[in-house]
């Protein structure tokens, strides 16, 4: 199982002004969204999200325990679509193919 780990500074922590982890998320694609066609945004439906995450990056924890970054957070729906409420997380399998591409052709 893949351990999800979220960082941030949200407001209900000191205000914003110390820093906050949050691990033992669950994520998912929605492949049922018409615009995520290629796993742009990943969904949480179980992590505590506020004002202040935005922006705060998400890792996942591989097998090797080494982190690799998926997205970072990018705000929450409330209001559910055909298939999805929780917190949205802007990257997903294209923000890390990005970045290995980045490793392998300018490291």
């Amino acid at each position: 199982m893949p351990i999800f780990i979220i960082l941030g500074y949200p407001l209900l922590i000191a205000g914003g002004e110390q820093p906050s982890s949050e691990g033992g998320i669950s994520m998912y694609i929605d492949k049922e969204e018409p615009w995520n066609t290629g796993g742009e945004a990943l969904y949480t439906p179980n992590a505590d999200l506020t004002r202040g995450n935005s922006g705060g990056p998400v890792y996942l924890i591989d097998r090797d325990y080494f982190p690799y970054i998926v997205g970072v957070v990018s705000g929450g729906q409330t209001e559910p679509s055909p298939t999805t409420t929780g917190g949205l997380i802007a990257g997903g399998p294209g923000l890390a193919n990005l970045i290995r591409y980045g490793r392998q052709n300018w490291s």
